[in-house]
């Protein structure tokens, strides 16, 4: 039908399926030296470009320097202050790393010494740096085309037991794809996130950008679709609860008696007996 697909996987399961399409299938692999650098992928036409992405930028910075928990709105601020003054000095070359050293350096407190907070997050940010374990995925040119085919699949199982770096990789990826999706109205589009809940955070910023990508790919023939092994993953945490709330579908195929029992007794969802029965009748 002309369409588009982007494929977020663990485990392969799509693997054959992206080559029966002739699509391109990108392994985030120890071998490939992907680089996914965020700062590569913004137009340089305009401030505007960069003022627009500062929204997503954020929240990605944000958990590069805290993966499991949640930053306070001044730590937002003095990242924002820092990728508004990195970026204006060094544009498309801004990386993790020179953002880093403009926490730890650049920003003073009231007593002109400098900010604690500030040389915190820039401690934190350390293994996505240059020098730092995850590097290689953020400093440097992005080599990476998410449109280099009709069907592109994107698999991140040799990241799984980097569970920290998979959910920063999967918010570039998710970010980049929406930009793509926004390109036009007339082709139908479709991302889809295998194993959400594992992949998505639990902070705000991730649920907010969740939200939004499904609301504003309707209106660009655009589709973001996650799928869970069971209804009570999409209640794991904030983004998956997003995505879940926010699905004009939802597709159920057969549950285990116990949990759906579980999730209707939590009332996390409210089934009418006729959906309850028609659940639990399915082989």
């Amino acid at each position: 039908i002309g369409a588009r697909a982007w494929v977020i996987d663990v485990g392969r399961s799509y693997k054959n399926l992206v080559g029966m399409q002739n699509g391109a299938f990108i392994e985030f692999t120890p071998e490939t030296k992907m680089c996914i650098n965020p700062f590569t992928w913004i137009g340089t036409d305009s401030d505007l470009d960069f003022k627009a992405e500062i929204r997503i930028l954020k929240p990605m910075i944000g958990r590069m320097a805290s993966p499991n928990a949640p930053l306070t709105e001044f730590q937002y601020a003095l990242i924002q202050k820092a990728l508004t003054d990195v970026w204006a000095d060094y544009g498309n070359d801004t990386d993790p790393t020179k953002i880093q050293a403009y926490l730890k350096e650049k920003i003073k407190d009231e007593r002109g010494n400098v900010e604690r907070q500030a040389y915190e997050l820039a401690f934190q940010l350390q293994p996505f740096t240059k020098d730092g374990q995850f590097g290689h995925f953020f400093n440097g040119k992005a080599n990476i085309d998410i449109d280099a085919s009709e069907m592109v699949g994107l698999e991140l199982e040799e990241l799984k037991n980097a569970p920290e770096l998979r959910r920063v990789v999967l918010f570039v990826l998710t970010s980049r794809i929406a930009h793509s999706m926004y390109l036009s109205r007339d082709q139908p589009k479709i991302c889809l996130i295998d194993e959400a809940w594992q992949l998505l955070g639990s902070d705000p910023e991730t649920a907010d950008f969740i939200e939004e990508g499904y609301r504003r790919a309707r209106k660009y023939n655009g589709i973001f679709a996650v799928g869970t092994q069971g209804i009570e993953d999409a209640f794991k945490n904030d983004a998956s609860k997003a995505a879940y709330t926010n699905a004009d579908w939802k597709l159920f195929l057969r549950q285990d008696p116990k949990s759906l029992e579980s999730t209707i007794s939590k009332g996390l969802v409210d089934f009418s007996p006729a959906i309850k029965r028609q659940l639990l009748s399915l082989r």
